[in-house]
């Protein structure tokens, strides 16, 4: 997701996917069964846009005033593939965008963004990456809450708070991502430094403006002024039908 930065490998995007599955972070439901645009595939190489909407729900006990906020948006997946004709791995895919509301990002982190939040993240700082400099929670924590929420309301992939939150619950089980948490910024094994200064990336630098309207038409099921992003900070979301993940 663009706001979020670039995730390369298994590795990254399962540490991605871990903020959506992980102890600490969201849960999430399908609440749109789903649209798909095939028309932007070439003979080099495949293209499936892929809309749908979702519902993220923030855990406990790390949520703003411990309420689970509930929020509707849409998402969007730009997928790049090709078929290799090999029978183990039939498909190389090269390129995997995803879309979401401008808003979508620093809406999920501001619902996290708690001293239980604050403390979580610092106790993996301190006791799992062992920053050089950072000798306590209570140092950490004061570093903490100097650091910007994000960069302009939009993205979490510079030197903030949000940007850390999301890498924090992957550094917990694989030291190999506590570059992407610590303050002094440092390379990780790929040779990237995450959240330390933002790439601003916007989603018409890598998807065409007919893919992102595509995206768009994946709705939230009920009338809002902004069907692509509905924030419920006190967690009572409507009633909606919820569609099978896989």
């Amino acid at each position: 997701y663009f706001a979020t930065g670039e995730w390369i490998g298994i590795d990254a995007i399962a540490e991605y996917i871990l903020w959506f599955g992980g102890d600490f972070g969201t849960e999430l439901q399908l609440i749109h069964p789903g649209l798909i645009d095939m028309s932007y595939t070439t003979e080099e190489e495949c293209v499936a846009v892929l809309g749908l909407a979702a519902r993220i729900r923030t855990k406990l006990p790390y949520a703003t005033n411990n309420v689970s906020t509930c929020i509707d948006a849409s998402f969007g997946n730009v997928i790049k593939y090709q078929f290799t004709g090999k029978l183990r791995k039939p498909i190389l895919i090269s390129d995997w965008n995803v879309w979401a509301d401008n808003g979508f990002s620093t809406a999920v982190a501001g619902a996290l963004d708690t001293e239980e939040t604050a403390r979580y993240n610092c106790e993996t700082i301190v006791d799992v990456c062992e920053e050089e400099g950072i000798d306590s929670t209570d140092t950490c924590l004061e570093r903490w809450n100097e650091l910007p929420a994000s960069d302009d309301g939009i993205w979490i992939d510079g030197d903030s708070r949000y940007c850390r939150m999301l890498h924090g619950s992957y550094a917990r089980e694989n030291t190999f991502h506590c570059p992407h948490v610590t303050f002094t910024p440092e390379a990780d094994g790929n040779g990237q430094t995450k959240c330390f200064e933002s790439k601003r990336t916007t989603p018409e630098e890598y998807l065409a403006s007919g893919q992102i309207e595509f995206l768009q038409t994946a709705r939230v099921p009920y009338d809002s002024p902004n069907p692509n992003l509905v924030v419920f900070p006190d967690g009572e979301c409507p009633d909606v039908e919820i569609f099978e993940l896989f």
